[in-house]
C-alpha cells in the first residue's frame, strides 16, 4: 500500500474534526484478500531522546467497520474471581462481549498492555505485555507479546477481556452534595438516562470523553475517563481510571460512598 501523509490536524477539546482518509493499493504478484486496516492516531507532548512523541490510537477501521474498544474487567470481590460463564456474563452486563484472540492481538498491536490474565472467547486465558518484567512476561519470557495460558477448565477463575463496539451517549453529572450508588442511579433516571456501563464509558473515552471526576457506573464500580493526562488525574497515560477500595487494586467502593455519576 502506498502511504499518503496529510498535514497534522489540531482542534480544541470537544470540537468536531474531520479526519482525512486517502490511500491507494498497489497491485502486486501476491495480493492479500484482507482489506486494509486504517488507524488514526493522536500525538502529544515533547519529543523524547529517540525523537518520538506519545501516541494514542483514536480510531481504527477495517472493511468499512469502525472498530470498538477492548478493556480488562475485574470482578468486585478480588482478582481472578470469574469462571468462564461468569466472564461472558459480566461482559454482556457491561454492553460488551467477551473479546476474541484476534481483538486482543489487535489491541496489543496498538500498544495495549495489561498484566492480568483474562478469559477470551475461545476459552483460553491470555494477557498482553509490551514491556516484559518479573511476573509480567510476554509470549517468550523476555520478548513482548501475548502470554497464553492455553485452554482452561471453565470453572477456573481469572479476570476477563471484553470488547465493546456500539457507542451510546455518555455524560458526566453531579450534584453539590455528591451521590451514593442508589442516588446516582435515581439521578440519572431523573435526567431521562441510566447509569452507564463500563463498556459504554470505555467507548466514550475512546471517542474523546475526558473528565477528571470519579463517578458511579451501573456495575457498582467508580471510574473516570482521561484523554489528556495531567496532575492528580491518575497517571501519565490516557485511559479509564478505576477507584479501588483496597491497596492491591481490588474491591469496589462501598455503595454509600459519595461520588459523581456517569449516565
Amino acid at each position: 500500500m502506498h502511504k499518503v501523509t496529510h498535514h497534522s490536524i489540531s482542534e480544541e477539546m470537544s470540537k468536531t474534526v474531520v479526519l482525512p482518509c486517502l490511500f491507494s493499493l498497489r497491485p502486486g504478484a501476491i495480493a492479500s484478500h484482507e482489506p486494509p486496516r486504517v488507524k488514526w492516531s493522536k500525538v502529544w507532548g515533547q519529543q523524547g531522546s529517540d525523537g518520538s512523541r506519545k501516541e494514542q490510537s483514536i480510531l481504527v477501521a477495517k472493511d468499512n467497520v469502525v472498530k470498538g474498544v477492548l478493556f480488562h474487567y475485574r470482578a468486585p470481590p478480588d482478582r481472578y474471581a470469574l469462571s468462564f460463564a461468569d466472564a461472558k456474563r459480566v461482559c454482556a452486563e457491561n454492553s460488551a462481549a467477551i473479546a476474541t484472540p484476534g481483538q486482543l492481538q489487535a489491541a496489543f498491536a496498538d500498544g495495549y498492555e495489561n498484566c492480568d490474565a483474562g478469559w477470551l472467547s475461545d476459552q483460553t486465558v491470555r494477557y498482553p505485555i509490551q514491556s516484559p518484567r518479573p511476573g509480567c512476561y510476554g509470549d517468550r519470557d523476555d520478548s513482548p507479546g501475548i502470554r497464553n495460558y492455553g485452554n482452561r477448565f471453565p470453572d477456573e477463575l481469572f479476570d476477563v477481556y471484553c470488547f465493546a463496539k456500539r457507542l451510546q451517549e455518555v455524560f458526566h453529572s453531579t450534584v453539590e452534595e455528591k451521590l451514593n450508588l442508589a442516588t446516582a442511579s435515581t439521578h440519572c433516571h431523573s435526567l431521562g438516562a441510566q447509569l452507564a456501563t463500563v463498556g459504554q464509558l470505555y467507548l466514550a473515552w475512546q471517542a474523546g470523553l475526558d473528565q477528571c471526576d470519579p463517578g458511579w457506573l451501573a456495575d457498582g464500580s467508580v471510574r473516570y475517563p482521561i484523554n489528556v493526562p495531567r496532575r492528580n488525574c491518575g497517571g501519565d497515560e490516557p485511559g479509564v481510571r478505576t477507584v479501588y477500595s483496597n491497596p492491591n487494586r481490588t474491591g469496589f467502593p462501598d455503595t454509600t460512598a459519595m461520588f459523581d455519576a456517569y449516565c
